[in-house]
């Protein structure tokens, strides 16, 4: 599967299933993908989902079409806020929205 697509669905599936959990789950997949240099894999997504007390199963949830609907319905929304001439990440704060970040 492709691991960008996969990283968008467990994302969604965090944000539907524990919404509280979701920034410390970036925060634990961030430290592993780019503090420690690790590779973009279901076993770093499963360890950032037990770093957080999430259970590995929704990784499974991954695989399939569950979270495709309200992940592109995200991104549609986002592109309603910032324009369909960028690229991805889209951040909204307040009401504003912008292409990024890109920090070195």
């Amino acid at each position: 599967m492709d691991e960008i697509r996969n990283f968008g669905r467990i994302a969604m599936g965090v944000a539907l299933s524990a919404p509280d959990k979701l920034a410390d789950f970036y925060t634990a997949l961030g430290t592993r993908v780019h503090k420690h240099g690790e590779p973009k894999d279901d076993d770093v997504l499963a360890d950032a989902l037990q770093a957080v007390g999430l259970d590995v199963a929704l990784l499974e949830r991954t695989v399939g079409e569950e979270f495709d609907h309200e992940l592109a319905a995200s991104t549609r929304q986002a592109l309603e806020l910032v324009g369909d001439d960028v690229g991805v990440p889209i951040i909204s704060v307040a009401g504003t929205a912008f292409f990024g970040p890109a920090a070195s």
